[in-house]
């Protein structure tokens, strides 16, 4: 009895989670689109699926025929999002960006995190012109200053909240942040 009730739980919780990206996406597009835009995922408290959550919402992107790039912005090593690399379209000195799996999707990967800046000050507007979404997918924003660097240039935020980690005060001093920052919130995305 209960593995069936935890089965349905499951199911439902993964349709709960779909329909949040649907919206998101949706909101995405009814919000940013004028100009291409930096989208930036975070959250509040370290959330090991976040990875994912946002490489679907890159997927979704580009299943409406927008080109993304998609970045993750992690010190050790890249996390699994469903997004396979296949070859090389473009590379730098400190940066490579391959061709994904999925149309539309290119993946940068930047050698050096203490270059993240130099890379994106110098490459960030050439890349605005290539994709429409640049997604940019990034630890705890309070705590690491590359994503507050990355966070200042990008236009947008969504925020990833996992149930019984993140506590009702990180969520309002995130929230503050972003109003100081004057970074428009597109949708918080709630996992069970």
């Amino acid at each position: 009895m209960f593995e069936r009730t935890s089965r349905k739980f499951k199911k439902w919780n993964s349709q709960l989670l779909e329909q949040q990206l649907l919206y998101v996406t949706k909101n995405i597009e009814r919000r940013m689109n004028e100009h291409h835009h930096v989208l930036f995922c975070t959250n509040t408290k370290e959330n090991t699926k976040q990875a994912f959550f946002s490489g679907k919402i890159a997927q979704l992107l580009a299943r409406k025929g927008k080109r993304v790039l998609y970045f993750q912005l992690y010190e050790h090593k890249a996390r699994r999002t469903g997004l396979s690399r296949m070859t090389t379209v473009q590379e730098g000195d400190h940066y490579k960006i391959s061709r994904t799996v999925v149309g539309n999707v290119d993946d940068l990967q930047v050698y050096d995190l203490e270059l993240v800046s130099s890379v994106f000050e110098e490459r960030l507007e050439v890349w605005k012109e290539s994709y429409e979404y640049i997604v940019v997918e990034a630890p705890e924003m309070m705590k690491n200053m590359y994503s507050q660097w990355i966070l200042s240039s990008s236009d947008a935020v969504v925020l990833f909240v996992k149930r019984k980690r993140t506590k009702r005060n990180d969520m309002q001093q995130s929230k503050e942040y972003l109003v100081r920052q004057q970074k428009v919130l597109l949708g918080v995305v709630y996992e069970h």
